[in-house]
């Protein structure tokens, strides 16, 4: 029996190295928690979310005054992005981004 290398089997740990991505969660106060992951490099900066609802296109981009994105990507909204994301059930969503 031949040994095989192990490097390409190992597990990484979190993500790895996925695609940008936001993901979207109902906290217990009935707003919109949502993260945006490191990749996309919003953190600490402000963000505006443009959906469009007939094409189920969302898009994020860095705006003064918008929504202020905590160093960790963290940071919350209305239930109304929310709603238009997931109008039927209460389950988190995320969401890979095309960086464009």
């Amino acid at each position: 029996m031949a040994f095989e290398s192990q490097l390409k089997n190992r597990a990484s740990r979190g993500r790895g190295n996925r695609s940008p991505f936001i993901s979207f969660r109902m906290t217990v106060s009935g707003s919109t928690g949502a993260h945006v992951g490191k990749l996309t490099g919003l953190q600490g900066k402000d963000i505006d979310i443009e959906i469009d609802e007939d094409s189920k296109v969302l898009r994020i981009a860095q705006v003064e005054g918008g929504f202020k994105v905590g160093s960790n990507g963290a940071f919350s909204m209305s239930k109304k992005v929310f709603r238009t994301i997931s109008p039927s059930q209460n389950l988190p969503r995320i969401i890979e981004l095309n960086l464009s």
